[in-house]
């Protein structure tokens, strides 16, 4: 994959007319359209005036290559930060504001689930499967909600 057409293709092509002779020449042509400059990102040659104009050195410095690439890659990691990060303030938020209704909770797993007061606790897979032969069966459906 081409970074620098990807990102050419959705910001735009950066081209620049230098003020020096030799580096002007290697970035113009001249074509049965008009006049075309090549991007400083990706090569191509774009048809119309240049976005900019100046010294060599006032140039914008445009990513490329494996640089480009980095980038995006930085971009995507930050952004899958800022998701953790929203869910883990989320979920603070749930334990702070549900921290006092604990009898709200409990009340709620008696009448959907009254059975849940025999289950077994303490030891893995002690707890009991929803299936037909299991007596409780019937406090499994308003739980699930059907």
């Amino acid at each position: 994959m081409d970074w620098s057409l990807r990102a050419c293709s959705r910001r735009g092509h950066v081209t620049y007319a230098p003020d020096e002779p030799h580096l002007r020449r290697r970035l113009r042509a001249d074509t049965a359209l008009g006049e075309a400059w090549r991007c400083l990102r990706c090569g191509d040659f774009t048809l119309g005036p240049p976005y900019g104009e100046g010294p060599a050195d006032e140039a914008p410095l445009v990513l490329r290559g494996r640089a480009l690439r980095d980038a995006a890659v930085l971009r995507l990691l930050a952004l899958e930060r800022c998701a953790r990060g929203l869910l883990l303030f989320l979920a603070a938020y749930g334990v702070w504001r549900f921290k006092g209704g604990r009898e709200a909770v409990d009340r709620a797993f008696e009448e959907y689930l009254p059975c849940s007061r025999r289950w077994p606790t303490g030891s893995a897979g002690a707890w009991p499967t929803p299936s037909s032969s299991t007596p409780c069966t019937s406090c499994w459906r308003p739980a699930r909600g059907r």
